[in-house]
C-alpha cells in the first residue's frame, strides 16, 4: 500500500503549474514539501483531493487509479485534507462539522457519532464538542479540522501550511498528533514554510520548484522528534 503520484501535470492557461510531478509515499511516512510562494504545492494537494483536476498523470492508491471514476470509491475514504485557514463550518458545532461528510456518505450514524467521540478524545478536545468555531482557539481549531478529516480513515492525510497560526505549544501539539497518526500506519503529506518544523518533523522532504519535484534529504532516524515526544 503506498501513495504514487506518477507525470501528473496541472497547468492554468499558458502557467505550467505542475510539469510531470512523481512521487511515492509509503505507509507510516511523514513527508514534508518545500518550495517558494507560488511554485504549486497547494495545487498539489487539491488535485490529489479532486479539488483541482489534473490535465494529465495518475495518483495511485492501493494500486487504483483514483484519477479514474470508480463505482463505490471514495476519494474523501482515501485521502484527507487539513486546509490552512481550517474551514470548519461556523453556523455547526464541534460534533455537527465532524458528522457532516459521513452524513452525505450515509453511513451509520451511531458508528459515526462514537468515531467522532474517540477522535476528539485523542485529540484531547473531547470537552468541545458542543462548542462552535468562534469559541475555539487556533490550536483547537487545528484538531477539530484534524478530526473531522480522520472522520473517514483516510489512508493519506495531507496538511497546509498546519503551523502557520499556532503558538510554538501549539505546534508541539500537532507534531505528536502527526506522529501517532504515521504510528498507525497513516502516510502524511505536509506543505510547509517553517523550515524549522520541516527539519524536525519529516521523515522525507519533496522540493516543488519551477513545476518540477526533485528528492530532499532523508532524515532516517527518529532523533528529530524528542522535541516533541514527553
Amino acid at each position: 500500500m503506498s501513495l504514487q503520484v506518477k507525470a501528473l501535470s496541472k497547468s492554468y492557461g499558458n502557467n505550467i503549474v505542475l510539469n510531470q510531478v512523481s512521487f511515492v509515499v509509503q505507509p507510516g511516512e511523514i513527508v514534508c514539501l518545500r518550495g517558494k510562494s507560488g511554485e504549486g504545492k497547494t495545487t498539489l494537494l487539491r488535485c490529489l483531493n479532486r479539488l483541482e483536476k489534473p490535465d494529465s498523470g495518475q495518483i495511485l492508491i492501493d494500486e487504483i487509479d483514483i484519477m479514474v471514476e470508480n463505482k463505490g470509491l471514495s476519494i474523501a475514504e482515501k485521502i484527507g485534507l487539513v486546509f490552512q485557514n481550517y474551514n470548519l463550518f461556523p453556523h455547526k458545532n464541534v460534533m455537527e462539522n465532524l458528522l457532516l461528510a459521513p452524513r452525505l456518505l450515509k453511513q451509520g450514524e451511531n458508528e459515526m457519532k462514537k468515531r467522532a467521540v474517540e477522535l476528539l478524545k485523542q485529540l484531547g478536545i473531547e470537552d468541545k464538542a458542543d462548542q462552535y468555531p468562534f469559541q475555539l482557539s487556533g490550536g483547537q481549531k487545528q484538531r477539530v479540522a484534524i478530526a473531522r478529516a480522520c472522520m473517514l480513515s483516510p489512508q493519506v492525510l495531507c496538511f497546509d501550511e498546519p503551523t502557520s497560526a499556532l503558538d510554538r505549544e501549539s505546534i508541539e501539539g500537532i507534531c505528536r498528533i502527526m506522529l501517532d497518526l504515521s504510528k498507525q500506519g497513516m502516510m502524511i503529506l505536509i506543505v510547509t514554510h517553517d523550515e524549522e518544523f520541516a527539519e524536525r518533523i519529516a521523515m522525507r522532504s519533496l522540493v516543488l520548484e519551477k513545476g518540477r519535484m526533485t528528492e530532499g534529504d532523508a532524515k532516517g532516524d527518529d532523533t528529530k522528534f524528542n522535541l516533541f515526544v514527553k
